[in-house]
Protein backbone atom coordinates (compact mmCIF):
# COMPACT_ATOMS: atom_id res chain seq x y z
CA UNK A 1 0.00 0.00 0.00
CA UNK A 2 1.65 3.22 -0.92
CA UNK A 3 1.53 5.96 1.97
CA UNK A 4 -0.34 8.53 -0.25
CA UNK A 5 1.03 11.47 1.60
CA UNK A 6 4.73 10.66 0.93
CA UNK A 7 4.07 10.15 -2.83
CA UNK A 8 5.06 13.21 -3.95
CA UNK A 9 8.16 13.36 -2.41
CA UNK A 10 8.93 9.78 -2.97
CA UNK A 11 8.82 10.71 -6.62
CA UNK A 12 11.37 12.96 -6.62
CA UNK A 13 13.59 10.79 -4.02
CA UNK A 14 13.16 8.90 -7.18
CA UNK A 15 11.72 5.47 -4.80
CA UNK A 16 8.70 6.29 -6.39
CA UNK A 17 7.72 6.04 -10.77
CA UNK A 18 3.95 6.62 -10.05
CA UNK A 19 0.76 6.02 -8.63
CA UNK A 20 -3.21 5.66 -9.83
CA UNK A 21 -5.81 6.74 -7.58
CA UNK A 22 -9.20 4.82 -8.83
CA UNK A 23 -12.58 6.85 -8.63
CA UNK A 24 -11.42 10.62 -8.21
CA UNK A 25 -14.32 11.70 -10.10
CA UNK A 26 -17.13 9.16 -10.67
CA UNK A 27 -17.90 8.43 -14.53
CA UNK A 28 -20.95 9.89 -14.65
CA UNK A 29 -19.81 12.76 -13.79
CA UNK A 30 -16.86 12.78 -16.08
CA UNK A 31 -19.44 12.08 -18.59
CA UNK A 32 -21.42 14.92 -17.97
CA UNK A 33 -18.30 16.73 -18.44
CA UNK A 34 -17.37 15.59 -22.14
CA UNK A 35 -20.73 16.64 -22.81
CA UNK A 36 -19.50 20.36 -21.78
CA UNK A 37 -16.63 20.62 -23.60
CA UNK A 38 -18.08 22.46 -26.81
CA UNK A 39 -20.29 24.78 -24.67
CA UNK A 40 -17.23 25.88 -22.99
CA UNK A 41 -16.35 28.10 -25.69
CA UNK A 42 -12.70 26.83 -25.49
CA UNK A 43 -10.25 27.33 -28.37
CA UNK A 44 -8.41 24.31 -29.61
CA UNK A 45 -4.92 24.26 -29.70
CA UNK A 46 -3.28 21.80 -31.95
CA UNK A 47 -0.81 19.84 -30.65
CA UNK A 48 0.73 17.83 -33.78
CA UNK A 49 0.81 20.13 -37.03
CA UNK A 50 -1.64 19.63 -39.40
CA UNK A 51 -3.68 16.80 -37.73
CA UNK A 52 -6.84 17.93 -36.59
CA UNK A 53 -7.32 15.05 -34.38
CA UNK A 54 -4.60 16.23 -31.94
CA UNK A 55 -5.49 18.87 -30.13
CA UNK A 56 -5.90 20.65 -26.49
CA UNK A 57 -8.76 22.66 -24.70
CA UNK A 58 -6.11 24.93 -23.29
CA UNK A 59 -3.08 26.45 -24.68
CA UNK A 60 -0.66 24.17 -23.00
CA UNK A 61 2.55 25.31 -21.33
CA UNK A 62 4.52 22.22 -23.27
CA UNK A 63 6.52 22.24 -26.36
CA UNK A 64 3.95 21.18 -28.71
CA UNK A 65 4.30 21.07 -32.52
CA UNK A 66 3.09 24.62 -33.24
CA UNK A 67 5.14 25.88 -30.18
CA UNK A 68 8.17 23.74 -30.08
CA UNK A 69 9.51 25.45 -27.05
CA UNK A 70 6.65 26.10 -25.16
CA UNK A 71 4.35 29.02 -25.84
CA UNK A 72 5.71 32.40 -25.68
CA UNK A 73 5.15 33.60 -21.57
CA UNK A 74 2.81 36.53 -22.37
CA UNK A 75 0.59 34.69 -24.80
CA UNK A 76 0.13 31.76 -22.43
CA UNK A 77 -0.36 33.93 -19.14
CA UNK A 78 -2.85 36.10 -21.50
CA UNK A 79 -4.81 32.55 -22.41
CA UNK A 80 -4.71 31.53 -19.07
CA UNK A 81 -6.91 33.67 -17.66
CA UNK A 82 -9.85 33.17 -19.80
CA UNK A 83 -9.60 29.00 -19.54
CA UNK A 84 -9.26 28.67 -16.60
CA UNK A 85 -12.39 30.26 -15.44
CA UNK A 86 -13.87 28.66 -18.69
CA UNK A 87 -12.45 25.32 -16.93
CA UNK A 88 -13.63 25.96 -13.32
CA UNK A 89 -17.10 24.74 -14.76
CA UNK A 90 -16.16 21.66 -15.82
CA UNK A 91 -16.77 19.76 -13.01
CA UNK A 92 -19.59 19.56 -10.70
CA UNK A 93 -18.83 22.17 -7.50
CA UNK A 94 -16.92 22.83 -5.62
CA UNK A 95 -15.47 22.57 -9.22
CA UNK A 96 -11.79 22.11 -10.74
CA UNK A 97 -9.38 24.00 -8.86
CA UNK A 98 -10.64 22.58 -5.49
CA UNK A 99 -10.77 19.08 -5.93
CA UNK A 100 -7.20 19.40 -7.56
CA UNK A 101 -6.47 21.02 -4.65
CA UNK A 102 -7.87 19.05 -2.49
CA UNK A 103 -6.14 15.02 -4.00
CA UNK A 104 -2.74 16.74 -5.03
CA UNK A 105 -2.51 18.00 -1.45
CA UNK A 106 -3.30 14.13 -0.26
CA UNK A 107 -0.51 12.76 -2.39
CA UNK A 108 2.13 15.28 -0.79
CA UNK A 109 0.94 16.06 2.23
CA UNK A 110 1.36 19.63 1.42
CA UNK A 111 -0.60 22.47 0.59
CA UNK A 112 -1.36 22.33 -2.90
CA UNK A 113 -1.81 25.46 -5.29
CA UNK A 114 -2.28 26.80 -9.08
CA UNK A 115 1.62 28.24 -10.02
CA UNK A 116 1.10 31.55 -10.47
CA UNK A 117 3.71 34.33 -12.01
CA UNK A 118 5.76 37.25 -11.11
CA UNK A 119 2.93 39.30 -11.97
CA UNK A 120 0.46 37.40 -9.94
CA UNK A 121 -1.47 35.79 -13.09
CA UNK A 122 -2.35 32.45 -12.48
CA UNK A 123 -1.19 29.70 -14.61
CA UNK A 124 -3.98 27.40 -16.36
CA UNK A 125 -4.83 24.65 -13.84
CA UNK A 126 -5.30 21.83 -16.62
CA UNK A 127 -5.96 21.42 -19.72
CA UNK A 128 -7.86 18.62 -21.98
CA UNK A 129 -6.23 16.74 -23.99
CA UNK A 130 -7.48 14.70 -27.06
CA UNK A 131 -5.74 12.45 -29.35
CA UNK A 132 -7.90 10.70 -32.01
CA UNK A 133 -8.08 8.20 -34.09
CA UNK A 134 -4.48 6.87 -34.92
CA UNK A 135 -2.62 9.61 -32.61
CA UNK A 136 -0.78 9.63 -29.47
CA UNK A 137 2.24 11.23 -27.95
CA UNK A 138 5.90 9.99 -28.54
CA UNK A 139 8.58 8.88 -26.18
CA UNK A 140 9.51 11.69 -23.85
CA UNK A 141 10.21 13.04 -20.76
CA UNK A 142 8.59 16.44 -19.59
CA UNK A 143 12.01 18.43 -18.13
CA UNK A 144 11.56 21.39 -20.27
CA UNK A 145 14.63 22.66 -19.41
CA UNK A 146 15.32 25.55 -22.33
CA UNK A 147 11.43 26.38 -22.25
CA UNK A 148 11.58 30.19 -21.70
CA UNK A 149 7.41 29.71 -20.96
CA UNK A 150 9.44 27.56 -17.72
CA UNK A 151 11.68 30.58 -16.59
CA UNK A 152 9.62 31.66 -13.97
CA UNK A 153 8.68 28.08 -12.73
CA UNK A 154 12.66 27.45 -12.93
CA UNK A 155 12.94 29.50 -9.71
CA UNK A 156 9.88 28.86 -7.73
CA UNK A 157 9.71 25.00 -8.38
CA UNK A 158 12.34 21.99 -7.18
CA UNK A 159 13.77 21.14 -10.50
CA UNK A 160 15.00 17.81 -10.15
CA UNK A 161 11.79 16.83 -11.16
CA UNK A 162 8.53 17.20 -12.87
CA UNK A 163 5.33 15.13 -12.03
CA UNK A 164 2.87 14.96 -14.49
CA UNK A 165 -1.10 13.80 -13.44
CA UNK A 166 -4.10 13.10 -15.72
CA UNK A 167 -7.62 11.95 -15.07
CA UNK A 168 -9.27 9.75 -18.13
CA UNK A 169 -12.23 11.46 -19.46
CA UNK A 170 -13.55 9.23 -22.31
CA UNK A 171 -11.45 6.12 -23.45
CA UNK A 172 -11.03 4.81 -27.20
CA UNK A 173 -11.76 1.34 -27.85
CA UNK A 174 -8.29 0.34 -28.02
CA UNK A 175 -5.01 2.00 -27.13
CA UNK A 176 -4.39 5.28 -25.10
CA UNK A 177 -2.29 3.28 -22.67
CA UNK A 178 0.63 5.53 -20.80
CA UNK A 179 4.04 3.56 -21.03
CA UNK A 180 6.32 4.54 -18.78
CA UNK A 181 9.92 2.93 -20.22
CA UNK A 182 12.99 1.75 -17.46
CA UNK A 183 14.97 4.67 -19.22
CA UNK A 184 16.07 7.61 -17.23
CA UNK A 185 16.53 10.68 -18.52
CA UNK A 186 20.05 11.67 -18.30
CA UNK A 187 21.51 7.82 -17.93
CA UNK A 188 25.23 7.62 -19.19
CA UNK A 189 25.22 6.29 -22.47
CA UNK A 190 21.61 6.94 -23.07
CA UNK A 191 21.20 8.37 -26.94
CA UNK A 192 17.39 10.25 -26.11
CA UNK A 193 16.88 10.62 -29.96
CA UNK A 194 17.45 6.43 -30.53
CA UNK A 195 13.63 6.07 -30.26
CA UNK A 196 13.56 2.22 -31.56
CA UNK A 197 16.50 1.28 -29.04
CA UNK A 198 14.07 3.21 -26.05
CA UNK A 199 10.96 2.01 -27.09
CA UNK A 200 12.87 -1.91 -26.83
CA UNK A 201 13.61 -1.25 -23.45
CA UNK A 202 11.19 -2.82 -20.18
CA UNK A 203 7.96 -0.72 -19.38
CA UNK A 204 4.87 -1.24 -17.21
CA UNK A 205 1.76 -0.16 -19.42
CA UNK A 206 -0.63 2.28 -16.70
CA UNK A 207 -4.32 0.70 -17.22
CA UNK A 208 -6.78 3.17 -18.01
CA UNK A 209 -10.17 4.61 -16.11
CA UNK A 210 -12.36 6.75 -16.29
CA UNK A 211 -12.28 9.55 -13.52
CA UNK A 212 -9.16 7.65 -11.89
CA UNK A 213 -6.18 10.07 -11.35
CA UNK A 214 -2.41 8.73 -12.62
CA UNK A 215 0.38 10.87 -10.99
CA UNK A 216 4.06 10.42 -11.84
CA UNK A 217 7.64 11.29 -12.42
CA UNK A 218 7.43 12.72 -16.26
CA UNK A 219 10.92 14.30 -15.81
CA UNK A 220 13.02 11.48 -14.81
CA UNK A 221 11.44 8.71 -17.18
CA UNK A 222 10.99 8.38 -21.00
CA UNK A 223 7.37 7.85 -21.25
CA UNK A 224 4.69 7.71 -24.29
CA UNK A 225 1.06 7.78 -24.66
CA UNK A 226 -0.07 4.87 -27.23
CA UNK A 227 -2.08 5.86 -30.14
CA UNK A 228 -5.94 5.92 -29.40
CA UNK A 229 -7.44 3.48 -31.96
CA UNK A 230 -11.57 3.71 -32.51
CA UNK A 231 -13.89 6.59 -33.04
CA UNK A 232 -14.00 7.57 -29.29
CA UNK A 233 -10.93 10.14 -28.79
CA UNK A 234 -8.94 10.04 -25.64
CA UNK A 235 -10.01 12.77 -23.95
CA UNK A 236 -8.02 13.27 -20.37
CA UNK A 237 -7.64 15.98 -18.07
CA UNK A 238 -4.31 16.83 -17.17
CA UNK A 239 -1.49 18.73 -16.20
CA UNK A 240 1.94 18.93 -14.03
CA UNK A 241 2.88 19.26 -10.76
CA UNK A 242 6.14 20.23 -8.68
CA UNK A 243 7.42 20.66 -5.30
CA UNK A 244 7.83 24.19 -4.29
CA UNK A 245 11.96 25.74 -4.52
CA UNK A 246 11.22 25.41 -0.47
CA UNK A 247 9.34 21.85 0.04
CA UNK A 248 6.42 24.26 1.34
CA UNK A 249 3.94 23.65 -1.08
CA UNK A 250 2.72 22.04 -4.64
CA UNK A 251 2.28 23.88 -7.70
CA UNK A 252 0.00 22.45 -10.66
CA UNK A 253 -0.57 24.19 -13.73
CA UNK A 254 -0.82 22.79 -17.45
Amino acid sequence: MTDYPAAALSMYQGRLHGLSIQGVVPPQEMAAAVRRLDDLGLPRHGTIPGVDAAFSYGLMIAPTGDHPRGPDPELYLAAAGPAAAALQGLLAPPGLVPLLSRVLGLLSGLPAAVARAADGRTYLPASVRVFGDGWGAPLHCDTYMDSPTHAHLHQVTDRSTQLSWYLPMSLPEQGGELRIYDARHGEPGLVGDDMAALAARPHVTVPLSTGDMVLFDAGRWFHQIMPARGPTPRRTLGGFAALSADHRGLLFWS
